[in-house]
């Protein structure tokens, strides 16, 4: 874990020196990328960039997000709500009414259907919970339903503000909002009288970004020079140059993959984690913990004997909408997405209140997305390996939310490991794994407060073991799934 330590501490100086953060496009992101590839190089893999461009939302005045009748309030905006990335603008008063609201308690599945809305009445603002399928299904039902505005509200077990991305951008006006005042304006509405306004004024801009990628040149020992000529998969021609961090102008992001000598290059398993952090904080359980780890891996396998190619991928923009992932998977020509066997994801590996979540490959908990055919032979490799431990783990919903859904989308299996983000610890997670009920896993979750002590090394340790033993497993394996 010394190395992990040493990463960790490296990215939050990089964040200290450069603003203090390290999101796609910032200098501290370029300085995270300069790292991670010298870093890689020094383990023996060969760095290479793919630059890839896109859009990129911003708002051009301060929202406004108030309650007009009865007894007005106005909501202060980065505390009691935010835009939705990828909001339309739009000037709105009007009566707001509830969608689909879900029992006391759950997550529920407002919005998700167009029977939903059924009763909506045109012109007014839809009153939304978070939960169950992507904030832009709800948008689009929203929309076509002939809502003027929407605002979406945190589930029950989360306190922060919703927040997120509605992925494109969209015609509709939307803010988010904690379950607090979301469940409050609720009862409110139910009384037919309550009355919103919502004001915003946003667009996109189209940005150029790069992911940046370490590839050893296949049947090269590991150390080798890179051969200056040739394409990496995801349309990325030759060797990194000195100058790797992305000096892209206008907003550059950029993702490193390295890929191990040994292995046969038909059979790969990529092994990821998202390199940027967001604007509000240096990002460093999110997710310096899971690039840290990976970065850990690689180099302790980098000269070891492969039944199969392992690609280090360390994502670029993730939190700008998983753009880097997703520029890589969709370049891939058919052929190279072919042999791409299997896909690992690692975000976020160290909250302080966390517990050891697996993603559910098997999709017992019923998931958000289908899991590719080999998704629960993922899960069953950390389940096995923990078990053997006498170390207990938690299904992690499969929801695609982080960079393996890309990977989904393209039907290949996917699975990985988190330690939680915003969402409530249970009472049945603190008899397992201690800590507080009713806490976020992550208390610091997506602000200036994840820092180098916002993580907790004895789960992070145990975590980093999985992550070993999964890619060793997958590496050596003769068949996969």
């Amino acid at each position: 874990m010394e190395d992990v330590r040493r990463d960790l501490d490296a990215f939050a100086r990089i964040a200290k020196e450069h603003g203090g953060n390290r999101a796609a496009g910032t200098r501290g992101f370029d300085g995270s990328v300069a790292y991670v590839v010298a870093e890689l190089r020094r383990a023996g893999y060969a760095p290479a960039v793919q630059r890839f461009t896109y859009p990129d939302w911003a708002e051009r005045i301060t929202p406004e997000f108030a309650r007009t009748a009865p007894k007005a309030r106005p909501y202060v905006h980065g505390t009691d709500f935010v835009t939705m990335e990828y909001s339309g603008s739009g000037n709105v008063t009007a009566r707001a009414v509830p969608v689909d609201v879900p029992a006391t308690g759950q997550a529920g599945t407002a919005a998700c259907e167009a029977a939903d809305f059924a009763r909506f009445p045109r012109g007014a603002i839809a009153l939304v919970q978070r939960g169950a399928c992507e904030f832009s299904v709800k948008v689009a039902r929203a929309r076509a339903a002939g809502a003027s505005a929407m605002v979406i509200y945190n589930r029950p077990d989360a306190r922060s503000v919703a927040g997120g991305t509605l992925k494109k951008q969209r015609a509709l006006p939307v803010v988010s909002t904690s379950y607090a005042i979301g469940s409050a304006l609720v009862r409110a509405a139910r009384k037919g009288t309550l009355r919103l306004h919502v004001r915003t004024k946003a667009g996109t801009v189209r940005k150029r970004g790069a992911n940046v990628l370490a590839d050893t040149p296949a049947g090269a020992p590991a150390g080798a020079p890179a051969r200056a000529a040739g394409r990496v998969p995801g349309g990325v021609s030759g060797a990194a140059s000195g100058g790797a961090a992305g000096r892209v102008r206008g907003k550059a992001s950029g993702g490193v993959l390295g890929r191990t000598s040994g292995g046969a290059a038909g059979r790969v398993v990529v092994v990821g984690a998202h390199l940027d952090s967001v604007p509000e904080g240096p990002g460093i359980n999110d997710n310096a913990t899971g690039v840290a780890v990976i970065l850990s891996v690689a180099r302790q396998i980098s000269r070891t004997p492969l039944r199969n190619r392992v690609r280090f991928a360390f994502w670029g923009a993730e939190e700008d909408g998983l753009r880097g992932s997703e520029h890589y998977v969709t370049t891939l020509s058919k052929a190279e997405r072919a042999k791409i066997a299997l896909a690992l994801n690692f975000d976020m590996l160290g909250s302080v209140n966390g517990v050891r979540g697996v993603y559910d490959g098997d999709a017992s908990l019923g998931a958000e997305k289908d899991p590719p055919a080999g998704s629960g032979a993922i899960e069953a490799v950390f389940r096995d390996y923990y078990a053997s431990r006498g170390l207990p783990v938690t299904d992690s919903p499969y929801t695609g939310r982080s960079d393996y859904g890309p990977f989904v989308k393209a039907g290949i299996p996917a699975g990985g490991m988190e330690s939680g983000a915003d969402g409530n610890k249970t009472t049945a997670e603190v008899r397992t794994y201690g800590g507080k009920a009713g806490e976020p896993y992550d208390p610091c979750y997506h602000t200036m407060c994840d820092t180098v002590k916002n993580v907790d090394f004895t789960l992070l340790g145990t975590m980093a073991d999985g992550v070993l033993h999964a890619v060793r497993h997958f590496g050596a394996a003769a068949e996969l799934p």
